[in-house]
């Protein structure tokens, strides 16, 4: 999914209105790696749900579900204490995938429409 090795789609299912749902959850150790100096967690510190928005499929609309991890930290350096997951498609804190936001004229800067002299 995504076209990223790492994501694993846990579960697919049509709902009465045609909506095609997609549970998908990360396996890769590098999700539980702090951005800043790589230390990689192996303590659940709880899972989170998130509903990301994305592109349609063909004819059908897509309602996606992440099963995320939050990781703990032990280190007293580490200032946030707990980490959730993410991969390029979905950075942290994002409600779009990448794909929708690309396909909407967002260039990883800015938004590309009204922008443009």
């Amino acid at each position: 999914m995504f076209g990223q090795p790492q994501v694993r789609v846990n579960r697919t299912s049509t709902n009465d209105v045609a909506v095609q749902l997609v549970e998908f959850y990360t396996e890769d150790e590098r999700a539980a790696a702090c951005p800043g100096c790589g230390v990689v967690s192996t303590s659940v510190k709880c899972h989170a749900v998130t509903r990301p928005r994305g592109i349609s499929y063909c004819e059908r609309s897509i309602a996606m579900q992440w099963n995320k991890t939050r990781w703990r930290f032990r280190e007293d350096y580490w200032h946030r204490g707990s980490l959730t997951e993410s991969i390029d498609e979905l950075p942290p804190r994002a409600r779009l995938t990448g794909r929708l936001g690309r396909a909407m004229g967002w260039d990883g800067m800015g938004w590309a429409i009204g922008d443009a002299a």
